[in-house]
């Protein structure tokens, strides 16, 4: 066990406490900030900056860690000095219930999925288009499209193709929501 005379500690801002009659250990400025704000339950940083005789820099990184560890949380108001707020309902997680955000290599990003899903559509429209079966199915396609863009043809022409995207629009939005509502029931029961 090491001594509080010992030179490895002497030129650091640490104390020494026992815990009963054998176990020793240290305690550091930021072991004696959380025990303030924790006996407090609040602290602004000005406050902490005169108690413990540091830089606001200092107390900032501090406040940090205390709130990464979920020990305590910071509320930087509109006006004024940010507060510490102490809180009984948050505790510190357990080791074991660290969990990374995302572990790399497991997920694909966003954009090579976008531009993967983006080529596999353009595959699909050649392999129709060029598909000598699909042709009957294509003209009947040209002809629905043709009826229903006539319904708009006495409109200028930005305002045809405007309304018709917005009727599509609508009914994707309409069958979307219709979807929800069903799989928000389905969990109900």
């Amino acid at each position: 066990m090491p001594e509080p005379e010992n030179d490895l500690f002497r030129d650091m801002d640490v104390k020494w406490k026992r815990d009963g009659e054998k176990s020793l250990y240290i305690e550091t400025n930021l072991d004696r900030f959380f025990n303030a704000i924790k006996s407090k339950k609040r602290m602004t940083f000005p406050e902490a900056q005169k108690e413990f005789d540091v830089t606001g820099e200092q107390i900032a990184s501090w406040a940090k860690i205390i709130e990464d560890h979920k020990l305590a949380k910071v509320h930087y108001p509109l006006f004024g000095s940010p507060v510490i707020i102490f809180s009984e309902k948050q505790k510190p997680l357990k080791e074991t219930e660290w969990k990374p955000v995302r572990k790399p290599g497991k997920k694909a990003p966003k954009l090579l999925i976008a531009l993967i899903g983006g080529l596999m559509v353009l595959l699909g429209y050649v392999m129709v288009v060029s598909n000598s079966f699909t042709a009957g199915i294509r003209l009947q396609i040209s002809m629905i499209l043709g009826r229903i863009f006539s319904l708009f043809s006495f409109l200028p022409w930005p305002l045809n193709i405007i309304i018709l995207v917005a009727i599509v629009v609508a009914l994707v939005w309409a069958v979307a929501g219709m979807r929800r509502k069903i799989s928000k029931k389905v969990v109900k029961k």
